[in-house]
């Protein structure tokens, strides 16, 4: 079986999104990371997370927030 190539890119970016302050507002974490990660993956923008991504995407991980 292949490993996919995105895996270590989504390692990155739960681990960014989990050193960042702001994900303390969120009771699912790796929920959350992973909302993220499938916008991310499937758009055309660098494969990363920033805090802007919260913002963009807020309305798909609302019912997270603490």
């Amino acid at each position: 079986m292949r490993q996919d190539i995105s895996l270590p890119k989504l390692n990155v970016l739960l681990k960014d999104f989990c050193s960042d302050e702001c994900s303390a507002d969120y009771s699912n974490k790796l929920k959350v990371a992973s909302i993220l990660w499938k916008e991310v993956k499937d758009s055309k923008n660098e494969k990363k997370y920033s805090r802007k991504l919260l913002d963009e995407h807020s309305h798909k991980i609302k019912n997270y927030r603490k």
